[in-house]
């Protein structure tokens, strides 16, 4: 097996979820506060994914953090490509990921919500 030959997955295409969340390490707060963030973060990708199996959702990245503006941060952002109903109607081929127009939308910020998110929620 030689590693120079490995190729990447290709694009996992849209929809996908990013969710980002500070890993900054605070033990004057408390010492399982990074657990509990990353914790969170794996099983929120969990739940999506069991709830929305591929191809519904095409992939999650979890996304830590670790710099003072970032500070207890958990952002749960959904990136998809908007298409309307006529472009859905032709038979065009599907784009290349560098010709998809993409949306990224908050759903949910910890520290707008004030708490972290309920699955029903998002």
């Amino acid at each position: 097996m030689n590693p120079l030959t490995f190729i990447p997955p290709p694009f996992a295409g849209v929809p996908s979820i990013t969710i980002e969340f500070c890993d900054r390490f605070d033990s004057s707060v408390d010492g399982n506060v990074l657990q509990t963030r990353l914790h969170r973060a794996t099983w929120v990708q969990t739940e999506l994914f069991l709830t929305f199996p591929p191809p519904i959702l095409r992939g999650i990245t979890l996304l830590p953090l670790n710099s003072p503006e970032t500070g207890g941060r958990f952002r749960v952002w959904l990136r998809w490509s908007p298409v309307t109903s006529a472009e859905s109607e032709t038979a065009t081929p599907a784009p290349t990921p560098g010709d998809v127009v993409l949306a990224n939308e908050l759903l949910w910020d910890r520290k707008v919500e004030g708490s972290f998110p309920e699955l029903k929620v998002l």
